[in-house]
């Protein structure tokens, strides 16, 4: 373990005894505190306080002169049984080592392919091949296919296995069920395009879209529309945890899909 590393370890500990997530986000580099590809600064920070206080590095790998792929192990209890590891990829800046990118376990490889391209991607912001408006057109006709039933054209909307099954863990919906739930509880969908997580390394699209029920609110949802373009917008997934949807994203990216 480098020197540099193992300081960087030290300010890492202090901020989650502290539950500090300002002296947290002071880890982060400026371009990913807010729009990591896989975690935010904010979850990520959640994330460390629920897996518990007993935290060390585990392997360590430099990718070149100025990146650094880390894993940090978290156990609980007196016997020191380690049961979880989150991964991150170090950038050295000025100020010292700073998170570029954090992941559950699973990411490890994503993030190591992530950090052989992020020297050429940091030069340049890579946008989304459509508009807003091609977005809005694409809710537009997924809110008429719901209406109508459309079975055949829900399913040629979404991915492969998103149409029957449900990919984003205990919290997500297949497509299939979400329409029979709009039509048990009458939903009427609004989407929230301005509050939509652009994955810019990749062609995809988080979109929170809120489910209203005309008079119980019990019945009420706000859930996630996972969108990814393949020649055109296709659902990938509909969830409510946002941890779920990026792991969601980050089995896509990794050809990891399996039927749950």
């Amino acid at each position: 373990m480098s020197t540099s590393s193992s300081a960087w370890l030290e300010q890492f500990q202090l901020c989650l005894q502290c539950q500090n997530l300002a002296l947290f986000q002071q880890l982060w580099a400026n371009d990913a505190l807010e729009d990591a590809p896989f975690l935010s600064a904010a979850d990520f920070f959640q994330t460390c306080l629920e897996l518990g206080d007993a935290i060390r590095l585990g392997e360590e790998e430099r990718l070149n002169e100025h990146q650094l792929l880390v894993e940090v192990e978290f156990y609980l209890g007196q016997n020191e049984r380690y049961n979880d590891s989150l991964w991150l990829l170090l950038v050295e800046e000025a100020a010292g080592l700073k998170i570029w990118a954090a992941a559950e376990s699973a990411a490890a490889e994503a993030l190591k392919m992530l950090g052989t391209e992020q020297e050429e991607e940091s030069e340049k912001i890579i946008d989304l091949p459509l508009a807003e408006e091609e977005v809005s057109d694409f809710l537009s006709h997924f809110e008429q296919l719901l209406t109508e039933e459309d079975m055949p054209g829900l399913e040629a909307r979404c991915c492969s296995k998103a149409f029957n099954h449900n990919l984003a863990g205990p919290g997500g919906l297949a497509v299939e069920e979400f329409c029979r739930l709009r039509a048990l509880y009458r939903w009427s969908l609004q989407a929230w395009p301005d509050y939509a997580t652009e994955f810019k390394e990749e062609k995809a699209l988080l979109l929170p879209i809120s489910c209203n029920h005309p008079q119980a609110a019990r019945y009420n949802r706000e859930l996630l529309l996972l969108l990814i373009y393949q020649d055109e917008w296709k659902i990938l997934g509909i969830g409510a945890e946002l941890r779920e949807m990026r792991h969601l994203f980050l089995s896509f990216k990794q050809g990891l899909l399996v039927k749950r």
